[in-house]
């Protein structure tokens, strides 16, 4: 799924996406154009909150790859 970066620090992320009430509480990030994401460091993060199609996680303390059925392509 492809959502839009909003603001971005070291503990989370603000995003948007017409899917967001789709989303899993524990989601995989990759920040970063849409055909090289298959090659991006995938972050761990956890649904903080959801408005509408606006939401924010926290990244999780590990920075390893997950296989969480949730993905999200930031772009």
């Amino acid at each position: 799924m492809e959502c839009g970066l909003l603001d971005l620090t070291e503990h989370g992320a603000k995003l948007i996406s017409r899917f967001a009430h789709e989303l899993p509480s524990i989601v995989s990030l990759a920040v970063g154009r849409k055909k090289v994401a298959i090659h991006a460091n995938w972050r761990r993060a956890r649904l903080v909150w959801r408005r509408g199609s606006v939401f924010g996680v926290e990244f999780q303390d590990n920075d390893e790859p997950t296989d969480t059925p949730g993905r999200c392509n930031l772009t």
